[in-house]
């Protein structure tokens, strides 16, 4: 039987006859243990054993109570010579890492290029043990004896680690010169005193590599416009990285890109290996914009952009650097309106007529106000065809100018709609621009003109106010005509008429009339 050292045995005696009472002698050197049994068929007992190598044991049986010692009659004893092979207690293979051949504290990363050195810490170890090395990079070491370099009784083993160098195909993670994390496989392959099932046994433990990057992008411009329809100057960056940094998911180191876009916000982080926008080979937009004040100002801003590249390294990080510069946007704006605007149903500022009003304003006269930005000059196409063309530097006091109006009298335009096309343009800094509005008018037909006000009549709602009015003796007949009327008459009939205070006096107005259509028009009234 084959067991190791530490392990518990159990002991089973089948007798023949009344035997009542058993000494066994363990073969470990410890004392004879008696038993008692009450003369059962068989007798069961364990016992451990803490040494090494071949064991006999020994067994007397005897009844306590009528035997004769030496009497083959009354008592028997059997002994099974190396009846147990006790093997060491079994070996558990460990090792660490370490930066130098002696002292220091255990490591699991490395850069690439460094020596590390191996520290086998295997238990329950002969000096007659052999191991062996797998350091998956492609390279192996034998190690002969316990106490040879690699040895759990040895000096620590030496190894250079190149992440440029081969890999035997069991490599975790990473590949050529990237990050790489090696799997290292140290194997007990002889014992001389252990149990046979305990070996060969291997233990692996990873190991990282980290190796020197090189961060790297390009922008696809480096210079453009604060474009007001895109909210600023997009720009697309590609990363260029080509040292192949490990995926921070396979890695214990942090490995990331920093993207900083020089802008005040804060970073913008993409995990190596994840896959999102700025990672290794891909890209990743930003909108430069300028404030409010700075495009207002024509303030040309240069943006100092930067990608750094973390890992393990312990020279990371690795820094990249590129300068956006953006120019203020030239903006067109514009805008316009009759000088008179027309207050008729479905008229706007936008209406126009080719007429002079009673008032004497011209209808077909409208005013532009400039309120572009960042502009060297201006043309004034009123009809959108260049038959009317009206060009202006910018200078503050031109006609149509920033800050000065510019007026145009449409009349003789026939009625129907066109359009004014206003273009701004210029160099603010180092690229020429330019800029459209356009405002849309409607040219309408003069309407005719009402009746004169000699065509309109002025009547009194009701026949008269107050109570039975006459003509009084001594009248004053002022209509001069009237000469029916005497003393005494009604004054509510159709043709003549009596107002009095007592109330309040009816009016009536005429409306619509081409002609002293201004002033009040006032009638006193004492006859018909």
């Amino acid at each position: 039987t084959s067991i190791s050292n530490g392990d518990t045995i159990t002991l089973t005696i089948t007798p023949t006859g009344n035997a009542t009472r058993y000494d066994i002698t363990w073969g470990d050197g410890g004392s004879v243990q008696t038993i008692n049994d009450s003369g059962s068929s068989t007798t069961t007992q364990t016992h451990q054993y803490n040494t090494t190598g071949q064991i006999s044991i020994t067994v007397r049986a005897y009844n306590h109570s009528t035997a004769v010692t030496g009497s083959s009659g009354s008592e028997a004893s059997l002994t099974r010579t190396n009846y147990i092979a006790i093997a060491t207690e079994a070996p558990v293979v460990q090792f660490e890492m370490y930066a130098a051949a002696s002292l220091g504290s255990a490591i699991t990363t490395a850069n690439t290029g460094a020596t590390v050195y191996l520290k086998n810490v295997t238990t329950f170890t002969a000096n007659t043990n052999t191991f062996d090395v797998d350091w998956g990079d492609g390279t192996e070491n034998t190690i002969a004896s316990n106490s040879a370099a690699g040895g759990q009784a040895g000096a620590r083993l030496a190894h250079t680690y190149t992440n440029a160098g081969g890999d035997d195909g069991s490599t975790v993670a990473g590949s050529g010169a990237g990050d790489t994390k090696y799997a290292i496989k140290l194997r007990l392959l002889t014992h001389p005193t252990a149990e046979a099932s305990t070996f060969p046994q291997t233990r692996t433990n990873n190991f990282e590599v980290y190796s020197t990057h090189t961060a790297a992008y390009a922008a696809n411009s480096g210079r453009g416009i604060n474009e007001e329809s895109t909210s600023g100057f997009p720009v697309t960056f590609t990363n260029n990285t080509n040292t192949v940094p490990g995926a921070n998911s396979s890695f214990s180191a942090t490995q990331q890109y920093t993207y900083n876009f020089g802008e005040g916000d804060s970073n913008t982080v993409v995990a190596v290996g994840s896959g999102g926008a700025g990672d290794t080979g891909g890209t990743i937009n930003n909108t430069f914009n300028l404030s409010t004040s700075q495009q207002n100002a024509g303030t040309t801003v240069t943006y100092s952009t930067s990608l750094s590249l973390a890992n393990g390294h312990t020279g990371s990080p690795s820094n990249a650097a590129i300068n956006i510069i953006v120019e203020p946007d030239v903006r067109a704006n514009i805008a316009a309106t009759a000088d008179k605007v027309s207050t008729a149903s479905g008229d706007n500022q936008y209406s126009l007529y080719d007429h002079t009003d009673l008032a004497g304003a011209n209808r077909a006269s409208a005013t532009f106000t400039n309120t572009s930005q960042n502009a060297d000059n201006y043309d004034y196409d009123y009809f959108s065809d260049s038959s009317s063309l009206v060009s202006v530097a910018e200078n503050g006091s031109n006609a149509g100018s920033i800050g000065a109006t510019l007026t145009r009298n449409f009349t003789g335009t026939s009625a129907g709609n066109f359009t004014t096309r206003f273009r701004a343009y210029g160099t603010p800094d180092t690229i020429f621009q330019d800029d459209e509005e356009t405002i849309s008018w409607a040219m309408k037909a003069v309407p005719s003109a009402p009746a004169n006000l000699s065509t309109k009549s002025l009547e009194m709602s009701d026949s008269a106010q107050g109570t039975s009015p006459k003509l009084c003796h001594g009248f004053t007949d002022n209509t001069g005509s009237a000469d029916t009327l005497s003393p005494g008459n009604g004054l509510n009939t159709v043709l003549r008429r009596r107002y009095t205070s007592t109330s309040t006096i009816d009016t009536a107005t005429v409306t619509n009339a081409w002609n002293g259509a201004t002033g009040t028009l006032t009638a006193s009234l004492n006859a018909s």
